[in-house]
């Protein structure tokens, strides 16, 4: 409390913890010994707080936020309510002034929206999510998470009641209905409801929890509710009760038994169920300890009898052992879980144990596969390459998952980094830009951003992230903290360029067999004298261009072989007697192929038409080899028709002419040299180097045509 002038005339405990100093009664003034600050930071005069306004203007002042500097520097962000006082002539006498410190209630704020980010993602990930449904509209308000529960396209956020339904399973459907309407009817506030839907055709089951809020007049008008997809607790329920219903069957076949140990008489008495466990007859009622020893497994003997006597040593009450056993009829190794109670006489010697036997070798054996798949889920997460992040602005520390550790490949067991650490491995053409891409989040005060950069591993390999982040800010709009996912998706990055490379080299292998389709068609139109002539030598020179595509594509486009082409150009017309190849196997390029195809088709089809081939006793003598005259390899092509009708040279070149000699020289480079001597055609072709290349056959219908050319 202050008097009029604001001077202290009483404080209790509570104040002077909150100023952190005890000013002196009647001297101070009412917040002396503070620095105040408005809640943004700015100074904030003492003749402007709210004390001092309460005393001027003689009104209560309703709760304002203020930041105090304590003496020794510490600050505490606080409300205050100050309210003036009078005495009963109206006259101001002082003032009393409340301040809660609400500094802890801020902290619990930032943390609660951090943590709402969290759950955000978590809630796109883990598929938990909330919606309303209005009764009015009948129409459902979906968050992230409830769409990504149900298999929504990213960005659903409200479906029509019937959109809901189709995607329930049928066989829930009238029971949800039946149990809704119930609820209605008696004015149920709140529904706990199981059920499964059908996802993309697979079956997922929900647990929803629904608030309904009902009008005036006891009309439901809205659900609210959280939905949570609990496929895997339902899948490890049936499985638990699968476990169940196994344990009672073999409770029922006597897993489970009892005995009694006498340590005076050194006998065991054995239950019937415990005889089973031992693979003795159920008969048996009574063994040894020699023999009960004799049945436990030789690894196992040693550590138990120790534990044993130990427990009698301290005089231990209760004696639990896990060991196996080698069963008596079989010899089968099972696991045994023992529980034992041990009694001992006035002298505190043990006298007698009693205990239960439990063949648990099947939950063994669950327990060791469940360890091993969580270390293959473990294992799974490192190599899957998937982890998630915290990145706090303030102090440039990220704290990293074990997945995000094996994406950049750091240590094991590495939790936390460094900001500059991280930028160290984003690859340098990455930075800038990533630079630039965060802070524009940050200007435009983005709640989540999206990219992908490349980093540069200790290794050097470069690998491709993918990363999502949310970012939470403070009451001036900084950001504070950022929470995210990276995923590495070098193989996606890889598998894309390689089929971006495979699209343009098939989209430029279509455009050049175009245009060589259009120029034969051309061509072919312009030396020809009739339809049936064009339709013809067409369809010769468009089945020439298939044959050497086919020989192509069974290479993978790698090359073509010399003999194969020569061969297959031939085929319609050449028998044993009338042709004779001979030459080493040779593959040529795919464009170089390609050009000796369209040269071998016009010199086949001529000789076929006017030359050696259209007479019995004509006959064509092909071959080539590589040469070199002082001069880089070269390959030397051969054509001479022989015994053939006079050559009559045409008065003007054809299509066929044309082709074959100016393809090669003007395409690629090499010579031709066409003679059309009378006593028949001498073609002689020479290709340069880098458009063959010398070795083994590259299929196995070229070694055979090598070896046909090796027999001729």
């Amino acid at each position: 409390m202050t008097d009029p002038e604001g001077r202290l005339t009483i404080y209790n405990e509570a104040a002077a913890a909150l100023w952190g100093c005890r000013p002196e009664l009647g001297e101070s003034k009412f917040c002396g010994s503070w620095k105040l600050y408005w809640p943004d930071g700015t100074p904030l005069p003492h003749d402007k707080c709210p004390m001092a306004i309460a005393l001027h203007q003689g009104r209560a002042i309703r709760g304002m936020e203020a930041i105090a500097e304590r003496p020794d520097g510490t600050r505490v962000l606080f409300i205050a309510y100050p309210t003036p006082l009078f005495d009963e002539t109206g006259k101001l006498t002082g003032a009393i002034n409340m301040l809660v410190d609400i500094s802890d209630h801020k902290c619990a704020e930032a943390r609660l929206a951090e943590r709402n980010a969290q759950l955000d993602l978590a809630g796109k990930i883990a598929r938990i999510g909330s919606f309303t449904y209005d009764h009015a509209t009948q129409k459902l308000q979906l968050s992230p998470g409830c769409a990504a529960i149900y298999g929504l396209p990213e960005g659903t956020r409200e479906i029509p009641r019937e959109d809901w339904r189709s995607l329930l399973h049928p066989d829930d459907l009238r029971r949800l209905d039946t149990v809704t309407r119930r609820a209605l009817a008696n004015r149920e506030t709140e529904l706990v409801l199981e059920f499964r839907i059908l996802r993309h055709g697979e079956v997922r089951w929900i647990e929803s929890r629904v608030l309904i809020l009902y009008n005036q007049v006891g009309r439901a008008f809205q659900r609210i509710g959280a939905e949570v997809d609990v496929t895997e607790r339902k899948r490890a329920e049936l499985a638990l009760a699968e476990r169940n219903t196994q344990l009672e069957l073999a409770s029922k076949t006597a897993r489970v038994g009892s005995l009694v140990i006498d340590f005076h008489t050194g006998l065991v008495k054995l239950s019937p169920g415990c005889a089973t466990i031992l693979g003795l007859p159920e008969s048996t009622v009574e063994i040894s300890s020699d023999d009960a020893r004799k049945l436990v497994h030789p690894e196992d003997l040693a550590p138990l009898e120790l534990r044993r006597d130990q427990a009698l040593l301290k005089q231990e009450r209760e004696f639990v052992a896990q060991f196996r056993i080698r069963r008596a009829d079989d010899s089968e190794v099972r696991w045994i879980e023992s529980r034992n109670l041990i009694f001992y006489d006035q002298s505190g010697k043990p006298a007698q144990m009693i205990g239960v036997r439990i063949d648990f070798t099947d939950r063994k054996l669950a327990a060791d596969m469940l360890a091993e798949r969580n270390l293959q889920l473990e294992l799974a997460g490192k190599i899957g390459l998937v982890g998630s992040y915290a990145y706090d602005i303030h102090s440039e520390r990220i704290q990293i998952s074990p997945g995000y550790a094996a994406i950049y490949d750091l240590p094991d067991g590495t939790t936390q980094i460094t900001r500059s650490e991280w930028l160290a491995a984003v690859h340098p053409e990455e930075v800038e830009r990533l630079q630039e891409l965060r802070s524009k989040a940050f200007r435009e005060r983005r709640r989540e951003y999206y990219g992908e950069y490349r980093i540069v591993l200790p290794s050097a390999e470069v690998r491709w992230i993918e990363s999502r982040s949310f970012v939470s800010y403070d009451s001036k709009g900084q950001p504070q903290r950022v929470v995210g996912v990276n995923i590495d998706i070098t193989e996606r990055k890889r598998a894309e360029a390689a089929q971006k490379l495979l699209n343009a080299e098939l989209d430029h292998r279509v455009k050049n067999a175009l245009a060589t389709v259009s120029a034969v068609v051309s061509h072919t139109r312009q030396g020809s004298r009739s339809v049936a002539n064009f339709v013809a030598a067409l369809e010769g020179r468009l089945r020439s261009m298939a044959a050497t595509h086919d020989l192509l594509s069974a290479r993978r486009w790698q090359g073509i072989s010399l003999t194969e082409l020569v061969r297959g150009e031939l085929a319609p017309y050449a028998t044993s007697s009338n042709a004779k190849i001979n030459g080493a196997e040779v593959i040529l390029k795919p464009e170089a192929g390609q050009a000796m195809a369209m040269t071998l088709h016009e010199l086949a089809t001529n000789a076929a038409k006017y030359g050696a081939l259209s007479t019995k006793e004509g006959r064509v003598s092909i071959r080539w080899d590589l040469r070199q005259n002082g001069h880089p390899t070269h390959l030397v092509f051969e054509w001479q028709e022989i015994a053939g009708p006079p050559v009559v040279a045409p008065d003007k070149s054809s299509f066929g002419t044309n082709t074959i000699c100016d393809l090669i020289p003007y395409e690629f480079g090499g010579t031709v040299d066409l003679m059309l001597a009378p006593e028949g055609v001498r073609c002689r072709v020479e290709l340069p180097a880098h458009l063959f290349s010398k070795g083994e056959p590259g299929s196995e219908a070229i070694a055979h045509a090598s070896r046909r050319t090796e027999d001729d």
